[in-house]
């Protein structure tokens, strides 16, 4: 009989915010992720060495769910004792939106350790990442760019100087910017330099030109990293999202800017 506590309690937050830390880490937006917890049929068996007995008995048993939305994939982990553990993920499954938990049972033929159950979870961001990359439409993505980048941002306004606030602005975003390629972990050192070196030119030259001459700027000296094979188009479109996309309004078009988080 598995221990009673486990039966009637959830996964404790140690654990959970392990697994919060884990997916932080995998580069896959953290706000991308949900955590439920519910009540599952699991279905436990004893076993002995090489054979499994043909005896099962169904608990309601508290279960850790982490969904990603987007992918419509989620993480159950189920404590069945003390520092024994049993997960399994799913992809696209019918119903996933109305239904945050399967209607199923398990049938756990081996508890795992927390930091087996910790490596597949690490395996599951993982096809999560595949499987995003799966959804992304590559071409609208360019469309958009061509629509920020060829048309006539700003036609109504005047090329005026940067206010102060508005400066200080561009340098918290170039600030996110330079935040982002040093952590990505798809770059050399010799790449985030050369980039940092572009960024810190486009956050002086706010100071001193206008702002339709600094968005030409801008746009040519991150188009021109690309060129140079320096960084790939998808990290010259988080670049852009991270600083031009931000500032639409300074240009004169879009709404108001999203919000900028903290550190």
């Amino acid at each position: 009989m598995p221990e009673q506590y486990y039966q009637e309690n959830h996964l404790p937050t140690k654990y959970t915010n392990e697994l919060f830390r884990l997916i932080e880490s995998s580069g896959i937006p953290i706000a991308e992720f949900k955590l439920d917890r519910g009540i599952l049929p699991v279905a436990i068996g004893r076993f002995t060495i090489g054979t499994t007995s043909g005896w099962w008995k169904n608990y309601d048993w508290p279960v850790t769910v982490i969904r990603h939305e987007k992918t419509k994939s989620d993480y159950m982990i189920v404590q069945i004792r003390q520092e024994r553990f049993t997960g399994w993920w799913r992809f696209g499954a019918r119903g996933w939106e109305e239904d945050p938990l399967p209607r199923m049972r398990i049938y756990p033929k081996y508890e795992s350790s927390w930091d087996r159950t910790i490596n597949s979870v690490q395996g599951w961001t993982e096809k999560v990442q595949e499987a995003i990359k799966d959804l992304q439409d590559l071409w609208e993505e360019l469309s958009r760019n061509r629509e920020l980048l060829d048309g006539e941002p700003g036609e109504n306004i005047e090329d005026t100087p940067f206010t102060r606030d508005e400066q200080a602005e561009i340098s918290a975003r170039i600030k996110r910017a330079k935040e982002y390629i040093r952590t990505s972990g798809e770059l050399t050192s010799e790449q985030i330099s050369r980039i940092e070196a572009r960024l810190d030119h486009a956050e002086e030259a706010s100071k001193r030109i206008g702002r339709k001459d600094w968005l030409m700027m801008f746009n040519g000296a991150v188009f021109s990293l690309v060129l140079t094979d320096t960084i790939t188009p998808q990290v010259a479109q988080h670049i852009f999202t991270l600083v031009v996309h931000g500032l639409g309004h300074f240009f004169g078009y879009g709404g108001p800017p999203p919000h900028l988080p903290g550190p």
